[in-house]
């Protein structure tokens, strides 16, 4: 499942069977995916969310820093 946010953050979501598995990607420009990001386990989703808020944040510190890899 794949989720797109308004300031190019790509946000995918898989559940591997026993955690869900969320990562994070940053699309600087068309076709330039620099920023791809940690990745998040969580036995239920909605605490998911909450570690989704930290990460974006934490990506937007790094893109405004000019960070090539968290």
């Amino acid at each position: 499942m794949k989720y797109q946010f308004k300031n190019k953050v790509k946000v995918f979501r898989k559940w591997d069977g026993s955690n869900w598995l969320v990562s994070l990607q940053y699309q600087e420009a068309p076709g330039m995916d620099k920023f791809a990001t940690g990745v998040f386990y969580s036995e239920d989703f909605a605490s998911v969310k909450h570690m989704l808020q930290t990460a974006i944040a934490e990506l937007h510190f790094a893109i405004f820093m000019n960070v090539d890899e968290l």
